[in-house]
């Protein structure tokens, strides 16, 4: 007389297969989830970007002086009426240097992207608040896009002086 045993649990090739349809399924997935994040990532400085502008604005509308925001790399940096002179003599058509801006070297910039780039553009806030500038071009993983600086006025919100 033979004695079964009754195991629980289960053998090494069950284990193996699930393990390696796991192993599979994150070979699948993994990268579409890291691509999700960085995407996550990139919005949410954008809306970072777009809070710092506005919280710009209104600061030169409150104190109503012009402010001038010079954008290069991943660094902001929020320049004094000074600094400016240099820059307003160059042609629209050059690009503007550090020098011919007199940044200092250990001018510390006012904020730091990690995800967003930006070409050298130089932002000019009047005493109202508005940018000179209408759009702000900045690079979001290889995607380029403009940013709308002022808020376009809809026809209904334009009083007709009644």
């Amino acid at each position: 007389m033979h004695r079964q045993q009754k195991t629980s649990g289960f053998t090494l090739t069950e284990l193996l297969l699930v393990v390696t349809l796991l192993g599979v399924a994150m070979l699948l997935v993994g990268p579409l989830t890291v691509q999700q994040i960085e995407k996550f990532q990139q919005k949410n400085e954008v809306f970072t970007l777009e809070r710092i502008l506005k919280k710009l604005s209104f600061q030169a509308f409150v104190e109503a002086k012009p402010m001038q925001l010079y954008l290069q790399g991943k660094a902001m940096y929020l320049l004094d009426n000074t600094l400016l002179t240099a820059a307003l003599t160059v042609p629209a058509n050059q690009t503007l240097t550090p020098e011919q801006l007199q940044l200092n070297v250990n001018q510390q910039p006012y904020y730091v992207f990690d995800k967003l780039f930006f070409d050298e553009q130089l932002l000019q806030l009047n005493a109202n608040g508005f940018y000179q500038n209408d759009q702000l071009q900045l690079k979001a993983g290889q995607q380029t896009q403009q940013l709308q600086l002022n808020p376009q006025l809809m026809p209904s919100e334009v009083s007709d002086g009644r």
